[in-house]
């Protein structure tokens, strides 16, 4: 992360997930880029790399970490 005086927030990063998509097991590599402001984490995420039965898997989508502490993960397997 890198915080600029304002208060704001850039930041990237991976996130390994293991388990299972619609039957398919295996783990997937997502990569965040992403912007925190006014109590909200918002980030791109797109699909890097799979395993196993989810090594062909591919996709983008969004994460939204808002104030109450919800998080929205919504992936697209293409």
């Amino acid at each position: 992360m890198a915080y600029p005086p304002d208060g704001t927030a850039a930041f990237v990063g991976l996130e390994r997930i293991r388990g299972a998509v619609s039957g398919k097991h295996g783990s997937l590599v997502l990569r965040h880029v992403g912007t925190f402001e006014n109590g909200s984490a918002d980030a791109a995420l797109t699909v890097i790399s799979g395993t196993n039965e989810l090594k062909a898997a591919s996709g983008s989508g969004d994460l939204i970490a808002n104030p109450a502490g919800s998080i929205t993960l919504d992936l697209i397997f293409e």
